[in-house]
């Protein structure tokens, strides 16, 4: 999502980054907890399911982008999003706050 069509309720978005940052974190975690080569080789499958039912849910509300590299390459990359760079960097904050409860 470009900031072009920016979200309307900006709270909400924000929320939402840091929820599924967290939970994308928390899965990640999760899956390097347990020893056994069953999980290893179902851990890709899983991260791809859980980041695409994320994708689905957060990209209306948010644009889904749960990773501050990709917030801060589409900063510095679109111009459009040049104008809400305050909104961006609320963005990689909520991603990084998310990140952390993940853990």
């Amino acid at each position: 999502m470009s900031l072009s069509d920016q979200p309307s309720n900006k709270g909400v978005a924000l929320v939402a980054e840091a929820a599924g940052t967290s939970i994308l974190v928390c899965a990640y975690c999760l899956n390097l907890q347990y020893d056994d080569d069953a999980v290893y080789a179902a851990a890709p499958l899983a991260m791809s399911a859980i980041y695409f039912v994320l994708l689905m849910m957060l990209l209306p509300l948010s644009g889904a982008e749960m990773n501050p590299a990709i917030t801060f390459s589409i900063l510095i990359s679109a111009r459009q999003y040049r104008k809400h760079w305050q909104f961006a960097v609320m963005t990689i904050c909520s991603q990084m706050i998310g990140g952390l409860l993940g853990m």
